[in-house]
């Protein structure tokens, strides 16, 4: 299966995401919680997040609960 997007396609994604994380208070060293499946959405999430000095912490949705 061919992937979805170009590298390109996920470094604008990721810059748009850091924009909005800026914009909504995140700051270098705060913790961003991150719950989506596996795949270009999750990592663009988490390049933004990175991008801005935050810490990721990621979650997958599909495990069950403990």
């Amino acid at each position: 299966r061919k992937p979805d997007g170009t590298y390109a396609d996920l470094e604008t994604i990721a810059g748009r995401v850091a924009t909005a994380l800026q914009r909504d208070g995140v700051a270098p060293g705060d913790t961003v919680l991150v719950a989506l499946p596996n795949g270009i959405p999750l990592v663009a999430t988490a390049l933004g997040a990175l991008r801005i000095g935050a810490v990721v912490a990621a979650l997958d949705p599909a495990l069950p609960d403990a």
